[in-house]
């Protein structure tokens, strides 16, 4: 494959088109928490002390039990396997024609650039399963080495200002405390 910056690349993927999967991902992901396929999830979230204001402001998701929602909800938009593979978002299986979603029946958080871009994803477990945190990969628009949960919010604010935590609950919870001021490199149990 072959990467381009912006618009149609000569037989390339747009690196426009993996910011805009990402983006109709997290909102596809938003939508599923408000509905109610997403009621245990919110209930998890309310149990870590994050409530609706809270979820909307971080921009969390739920992505649903299943191997194909996001992969029917995103082929309906116009979006090719190859976008959706590129952008971290499906996995191929084995055989030659076989994908499935890359997040099932996990709290999605979003991880947005500081020009508001959604780059990637993070999504943790609501149970035992194990990994307990899923995280993308590095994607033409993501590299985890350089971006940090929750800086996206921090645009304006002085560098002395700004606390390091671990993970993306940890972000959050200072948010509630409000202490505005906190990106996450990612969760330290993700690989």
């Amino acid at each position: 494959m072959t990467w381009t910056t912006t618009g149609s690349g000569r037989s390339g993927l747009s690196r426009n088109r993996l910011y805009a999967a990402c983006k109709d991902a997290a909102m596809f992901y938003h939508a599923k928490l408000l509905s109610e396929e997403g009621k245990e999830a919110q209930k998890y979230l309310m149990g870590r002390n994050i409530d609706a204001a809270t979820a909307a402001k971080f921009g969390l998701g739920y992505a649903p039990p299943g191997w194909d929602n996001l992969l029917k909800y995103m082929t309906e938009k116009g979006y090719s396997n190859e976008h959706l593979l590129a952008a971290g978002l499906i996995i191929q299986g084995k055989g030659r024609d076989k994908y499935y979603d890359a997040y099932r029946d996990r709290v999605m958080f979003p991880i947005v650039s500081t020009a508001k871009r959604v780059l990637g994803f993070g999504a943790r477990t609501m149970g035992n399963d194990t990994p307990k945190y899923l995280n993308t990969g590095d994607t033409p628009i993501f590299n985890k080495r350089n971006n940090l949960y929750g800086l996206n919010l921090q645009r304006g604010k002085h560098l002395a200002d700004i606390i390091i935590v671990e993970g993306y609950m940890d972000v959050i919870s200072l948010y509630n405390c409000l202490l505005y001021t906190s990106p996450s490199p990612r969760d330290s149990t993700s690989s």
